[in-house]
C-alpha cells in the first residue's frame, strides 16, 4: 500500500480559526482572515499587536480545542482505504503543543493509530518508491 503524509494545521485542524476567535475576544475587532501562501496572520493586524498569535499559540490549550476542518474526518477515512495515511505535524516549536495536538488527535481521528502520528520539528518527508 502507498503512504501518503497529510499535513495537521489549516488541513484538518482550524488553527486559523482559533486565532481569530482569540483575537476577536481580545480585541473586540471582527477579523476574518483567508491566509493563503506567503500571507501571514500578522498582515492583517494592527502592527502594535502582530505578535499576538505568538502569545496565543504558547498558551496550554491552543492547540486542544480547535475545530475540525470540515469533512476532513470522511475524507482520511476513505483515503484509508487505499493508503496507507500518516499524519506530520510540528509539534516542538511550541512547547504545548505536543500534548494537545496528541490528545486532539485522539479525539478527533481515533481511527489513526498512533504509530502513524509523526510529531516532529521540520517537517521533511520525503518519497520513497
Amino acid at each position: 500500500m502507498e503512504r501518503i503524509a497529510i499535513d495537521m494545521d489549516e488541513v484538518i485542524a482550524d488553527a486559523l480559526g482559533k486565532f481569530i476567535k482569540l483575537y476577536n475576544r481580545d480585541y473586540n475587532v471582527p477579523l476574518d482572515l483567508k491566509i493563503e501562501a506567503g500571507n501571514e496572520i500578522y498582515h492583517h493586524v494592527p502592527q502594535e499587536v502582530n505578535q499576538k498569535w505568538f502569545e496565543y499559540i504558547n498558551e496550554p490549550g491552543f492547540f486542544r480545542d480547535m475545530e475540525v476542518i470540515p469533512d476532513s474526518q470522511r475524507v482520511i477515512k476513505a483515503l484509508q482505504q487505499k493508503y496507507d495515511v500518516y499524519i506530520v505535524s510540528a509539534a516542538m516549536e511550541f512547547r504545548n503543543s505536543l500534548i494537545d495536538k496528541y490528545d486532539w488527535m485522539a479525539e478527533h481521528f481515533p481511527f489513526i493509530d498512533w504509530q502513524h502520528i509523526m510529531f516532529c520539528g521540520n517537517k521533511i518527508v520525503k518519497q520513497t518508491s
